[in-house]
């Protein structure tokens, strides 16, 4: 972080610390320390500028800010300090949506000796995170030897960065099989194997099993509510001190950044002070929109069911209004009974309802069209149940769909489309055994092929009517008034 100053009564405020010029060459600083608590006075070497000084104060990476935030929440006294402010890795995803980007700074954190990670459990996702300062400060208050916990930090702690460490390793540093008893009686390690140890720090144990016990009722309460969906302000305002010891706040981030619930801004309007949600009107018009487009699909397939129960059973016509065919030599001829073969031939033209209504079957996927948007059926894999295991990109001219795996990923689709589509109003979801992958047209026309490398289908083909309830509040004022005009003409016609 760079402060910059023009003269020496200029003030800077930055993160809470105030900057003003001690002397020619050095700014003071009043604040807060974060990690102590307590009011600090330092001074900092300025930059040298004839016109302009710089006062070049320590960057503080995002990951640390939020870390640091998150271990605020940890309520310290109501475990009377007998654990330190724990935060569980995943939970910085909740709050920065980038994980390679915090994955890269935990590690640089790690290596500088700002924290420490703790693997706790059995996931491979549970690692607990601690700062340096308060980790020491509690070993060393709740220890049985200091001399021996204070020789653990110099020749252990400050050199091995990992979240174990080998005998071996403790031999070399002359520790004896009773200075790691002493070590494990008090926490500092817990038996991995029979040569090695993970580290670990006073009141895991206790931590673990209140932090399980909080998940499971915050993940509890989500699933008994209706449609197993709850608004976070309702969340934040249940009282669940007795079930949820660590928080609310403190397990909301815990199962978001855990993926274990999605979290989404759609019920939360926009405005100037707040960047997430939505402009008003808009998530009306996107709830409008997909009700239209689901009870579309919706009557394709009744009506295709119905149309299915009929084509399979013969059909009675009465006497009275039999078909008759009258022949050159005057003999007529009454069938007894006749087969709809018209409702067999509309059965035939619907045969896969709405999947490919004026599109195309090209085996892995399939495609159907409007005049404004496309819905694309993908067939994924059986063994992809979460949506998760996909990544999907949508741009204004590709489609890529990727399957992520433990031991890599491979590309099912990265196709070009003929024309252009809206990226920021487009879909996807998996829906049983394929992704259904909703494109806005960019423009209102209808394509021939899905992607540039697909034949083209027959366009004179396409049925080309458009339903009342697809059509937009001004269309629907422009046929009104067409209507209108029309009804004026046929009472008034025109005289020639």
């Amino acid at each position: 972080m760079v402060v910059s100053g023009y003269d020496h009564g200029y003030d800077l405020r930055v993160y809470g610390l105030t900057f003003f010029m001690a002397d020619d060459k050095t700014y003071r600083i009043d604040g807060i320390d974060m990690n102590k608590r307590k009011n600090v006075d330092c001074e900092i070497t300025l930059k040298s500028s004839p016109v302009k000084q710089q006062c070049v104060v320590n960057n503080v990476c995002e990951t640390e800010k939020i870390l640091r935030e998150l271990s605020r929440m940890f309520p310290e006294e109501q475990f009377l300090k007998r654990i330190p402010c724990v935060v569980m890795k995943h939970m910085i995803y909740s709050k920065i949506s980038n994980r390679t980007v915090v994955d890269k700074e935990i590690d640089e954190l790690t290596k500088n000796g700002v924290i420490r990670l703790f693997k706790l459990g059995s996931e491979e996702e549970s690692l607990a995170v601690l700062f340096m300062d308060q980790y020491k400060e509690i070993i060393i208050r709740k220890c049985s030897d200091l001399s021996l916990t204070k020789k653990f930090i110099s020749r252990i702690l400050d050199k091995i960065k990992e979240t174990t460490v080998e005998k071996e390793a403790l031999i070399k540093a002359h520790f004896t099989e009773e200075n790691i008893k002493i070590l494990i009686h008090d926490c500092l390690l817990t038996v991995r194997t029979t040569n090695t140890y993970w580290f670990c720090f006073p009141g895991a144990g206790e931590f673990m099993k209140t932090y399980v016990k909080g998940r499971r009722s915050i993940l509890g309460l989500v699933k008994k509510s209706k449609y197993q969906q709850i608004l976070q302000n309702e969340l934040e305002l249940r009282n669940m001190k007795k079930t949820v010891q660590l928080g609310v706040y403190y397990h909301i981030h815990d199962i978001i950044g855990a993926d274990l619930v999605t979290c989404t801004d759609f019920y939360q309007l926009q405005n100037e002070s707040q960047k997430i949600g939505f402009p008003a009107g808009v998530a009306n018009e996107v709830v409008q929109k997909m009700f239209l487009r689901y009870e579309k699909q919706s009557t394709y397939e009744k009506q295709a069911a119905i149309l299915g129960n009929i084509a399979s059973s013969e059909i009675n016509i009465p006497s009275a209004c039999q078909e008759v065919v009258v022949t050159d030599n005057a003999h007529i001829d009454v069938p007894k009974t006749v087969k709809s073969t018209s409702v067999e031939n509309r059965k035939n033209e619907r045969k896969d309802g709405s999947e490919i209504f004026n599109g195309d079957d090209r085996g892995i996927y399939r495609w159907s069209q409007t005049i404004r948007d496309i819905d694309v059926f993908i067939a994924v894999p059986k063994d992809i149940q979460r949506a998760k295991q996909l990544k999907v990109k949508i741009d204004s001219l590709r489609l890529t769909v990727e399957i992520l795996q433990q031991h890599g990923s491979f590309l099912l689709v990265n196709q070009t489309f003929p024309h252009k589509v809206k990226p920021d109003e487009c879909l996807w979801s998996l829906v049983g055994e394929h992704v259904q992958v909703n494109l806005e047209k960019k423009d209102e026309q209808w394509w021939d092929r899905l992607f540039s490398s697909d034949p083209p289908i027959d366009t004179k083909k396409i049925d080309t009517a458009v339903m009342a309830s697809e059509l937009s509040q001004e269309e629907h004022m422009k046929i009104e008034e067409l209507m209108v005009n029309q009804e004026k003409r046929q009472q008034f016609p025109s005289v020639i």
